[in-house]
């Protein structure tokens, strides 16, 4: 009799647990949170970019507020998530725009306020032809008056040195120079007497960060030339002119407009890049007679454009436009035409 109830009991027991039962699903849902663990995700990095140059980043959400820093065009702004509720309408390029401000972060670490109409989240072609002295050539070329160039230079070189604080200081004999690995070099003014070959002084221009170079000029006692200091192990290339690196970064070119004293190179060079350095000969070099090369400008990866300026001298002579050009062969071919205004 209690076999037959457990029996009863067992059957009674397995037909409830059936799974094949109408009431018991075949496919029960799991809960997922009971097995995986909520990841915490960070909001992606927004990026905004500088549309009009020397943008002023700002202490507060106002234009009557200290300035930070002043970013170039182009110039990358990280976006702290925090914008004004209220929008101010502000003329830019004479055009109205009408947005908030917004909080960023700098390259150079400054946190401040910059002006929305003022910035894009379109990261812009970058043009590695440009550089601080642009300016300075562009009024030179016109209207060709030297000391007005000589002291343009001097302001703008005085402007990067306080721009590149963190690598270049300027001492009582001449730069001490903060590479990369924090190790420093000293770069000594030689200061001989006018009759002597001896007499050195280093003059900063600026950093050409995009392949790691500090520029110098060098004036002698009646000529110059300039020198590269490599950022990260600090040995140095000299070079003729000043360096202007071409839109692919396979490229550099050297031009220099010396020939008004006639003791230095005038003309322009240009130099393969490898990953090895800079080619040891020229990809192609010109030595101007009577015109001074101004103005460069690499249009794309195989031409560039130049102003060529007669010598005071040398008056009568009528200002040229230049264009070198790089042919298929892999060859380069400089050519000149008249200035048309």
């Amino acid at each position: 009799m209690k076999l037959l109830k457990s029996i009863l009991i067992l059957t009674l027991f397995f037909a409830c647990k059936n799974t094949n039962s109408p009431e018991t699903p075949k496919n029960p849902a799991i809960e997922v949170d009971t097995l995986i663990s909520e990841e915490k995700i960070e909001p992606a990095e927004l990026w905004y970019y500088a549309t009009v140059d020397k943008l002023r980043l700002r202490a507060k959400p106002t234009k009557e507020a200290a300035v930070v820093e002043q970013i170039e065009e182009g110039g990358p702004l990280l976006f702290l998530n925090e914008k004004t509720d209220s929008k101010e309408r502000i003329k830019l390029r004479n055009r109205w725009f009408e947005e908030p401000w917004l909080k960023v972060r700098s390259e150079q670490g400054n946190e401040g306020w910059v002006f929305g109409g003022a910035v894009t989240d379109e990261a812009p072609k970058v043009d590695f032809s440009k550089m601080p002295y642009d300016e300075c050539d562009a009024v030179h070329a016109k209207q060709g008056n030297y000391k007005s160039w000589y002291d343009c230079y001097v302001k703008v070189a005085k402007e990067q040195t306080k721009k590149d604080a963190r690598y270049i200081k300027v001492t009582p004999t001449g730069y001490q120079v903060t590479l990369l690995s924090g190790e420093t070099k000293n770069l000594v003014n030689e200061k001989g007497t006018s009759d002597e070959q001896e007499y050195r002084e280093y003059a900063y221009r600026y950093y050409l960060d995009k392949i790691g170079y500090f520029v110098f000029r060098i004036i002698g006692y009646e000529s110059g030339n300039y020198l590269m200091l490599d950022d990260k192990f600090g040995y140095a290339i000299p070079i003729s002119g000043m360096p202007r690196l071409s839109p692919d970064k396979r490229k550099i070119l050297i031009s220099n407009a010396g020939g008004a004293g006639g003791f230095e190179f005038n003309g322009i060079q240009l130099f393969a890049i490898t990953d090895e350095g800079f080619s040891q000969e020229p990809l192609f070099e010109e030595e101007l007679d009577h015109y001074e090369p101004m103005r460069p400008v690499w249009v794309d990866e195989k031409t560039i454009e130049f102003d060529f300026i007669p010598f005071d001298s040398e008056e009568k002579r009528k200002k040229l436009k230049a264009k070198l050009v790089e042919r298929d062969d892999g060859s380069w071919d400089l050519k000149t035409m008249n200035w048309r205004d």
